[in-house]
């Protein structure tokens, strides 16, 4: 099966949350047999196209949790017949239950500040589709891409990436060459020895950072959501109204560490007090 027959029927189902998923229209959307189907679906995702739906309709309910609506309206909403039923799936996909992930995010937007050396990185440059492409909603601009072209073995990967420092992604000047800005995206390094083709090494300067975590995800199609909304809400919450001063002069990035992601802000100042 194509790639593009997957991700019409993802799309498919992302698209239609609530309603009940047909496997015999999803199959016609790929051009296939029910049985080439499924096979092919539970291959390329290794879930079922039943498992998949139900993680789909929890990563939108963890959305909600985020905020006014209470777990038992929520349980309800995505087809769940008890509010035991919904607590039982979703602890066992986020490993808490839901009123512990709400109460867990309930301050997602508190930041908590620090200082960083200059880091050095190995990244990929990934250039915006245009000039004026809007980058206030192009967090997590590697969410989707295709990264086969880099043919970077296991092993190779392994000498470049430490989990336990982490991956950035930024928006930087591009090459002098090429002008704009580009998005970096790759690991954290304590050595440029050796640098995968395709990649090139980047710095981010040293400064004083305001630090949002992001919630929790189980896909990476919600990790996005949850990165472009933060990244809006701390901007209108901390920045626009002047509590925090951003140093423009620095860059902000998103930090991949294992599970968790965090985005930093450069600033100038911590938070005024009253």
């Amino acid at each position: 099966m194509r790639k593009n027959d997957i991700s019409a029927a993802i799309k498919y189902i992302e698209d239609h949350p609530m309603e009940p998923v047909s496997i015999e229209k999803l199959a016609v959307l790929s051009s296939y047999s029910v049985d080439w189907f499924t096979h092919y679906f539970r291959k390329s995702t290794g879930l079922s196209v039943a498992a998949f739906v139900r993680r789909h309709r929890l990563a939108l309910a963890a959305r909600e949790l985020l905020g006014e609506v209470t777990p038992s309206q929520i349980a309800s909403k995505y087809g769940f017949e008890t509010h035991s039923g919904f607590s039982k799936a979703f602890k066992k996909l986020y490993g808490i239950s839901p009123t512990e992930y709400k109460s867990r995010w309930a301050h997602h937007l508190e930041p908590s500040f620090t200082e960083l050396p200059e880091l050095t990185c190995i990244v990929y440059l990934l250039e915006p589709p245009s000039a004026d492409f809007p980058l206030s909603e192009a967090g997590a601009y590697w969410c989707g891409k295709d990264f086969s072209f880099s043919n970077i073995s296991p092993e190779d990967w392994a000498r470049v990436l430490d989990p336990e420092v982490g991956e950035i992604g930024a928006w930087m000047p591009a090459p002098p060459e090429k002008g704009g800005k580009v998005y970096a995206f790759g690991p954290i390094v304590k050595s440029t020895e050796y640098v995968p083709e395709h990649m090139h090494v980047v710095t981010v300067p040293a400064a004083r950072y305001a630090v949002f975590e992001v919630p929790a995800s189980c896909l990476n199609s919600e990790m996005h959501h949850h990165i472009v909304q933060l990244w809006n809400d701390l901007y209108e919450l901390w920045f626009a109204n002047g509590k925090l001063h951003g140093d423009e002069s620095k860059i902000a990035f998103e930090l991949y560490k294992g599970f968790d992601t965090y985005i930093y802000v450069p600033i100038l100042d911590e938070v005024e007090t009253e």
